[in-house]
């Protein structure tokens, strides 16, 4: 055994319960970072789902062409969806209300 080693391992067996508390504290951080991300995954998951879920999956977002995603403005889906609704390749059409964050998809 090398110089450096023997003096390593002769300090950590002389200070057993130093180096017993140091394992102990890096396992236990370890485990808490695990822990962390893996609950930061699943909460992010779960708001993914949560937008999905109340603004619906859309195959077809219709827009105002000088809209602004950060300053939406409110119009009129009457005449859009008259249009829409004489075009035998759609299934339906229903109007939705974006939020922010649904319209940052552009």
């Amino acid at each position: 055994m090398s110089a450096w080693l023997s003096y390593i391992v002769r300090n950590l067996m002389r200070r057993r319960g130093r180096t017993l508390l140091g394992a102990l504290g890096i396992c236990l951080t370890l485990a808490l970072l695990t822990a962390i991300q893996i609950g930061l995954d699943s909460v992010s998951i779960s708001y993914i789902d949560l937008v999905a879920l109340q603004a619906g999956k859309a195959d077809l977002v219709i827009a105002r062409a000088d809209g602004d995603p950060f300053n939406p403005q409110a119009f009129s889906p009457s005449n859009i969806t008259a249009k829409l609704a004489t075009n035998s390749n759609l299934g339906g059409v229903s109007p939705t209300l974006w939020n922010h964050s649904g319209c940052l998809g552009r």
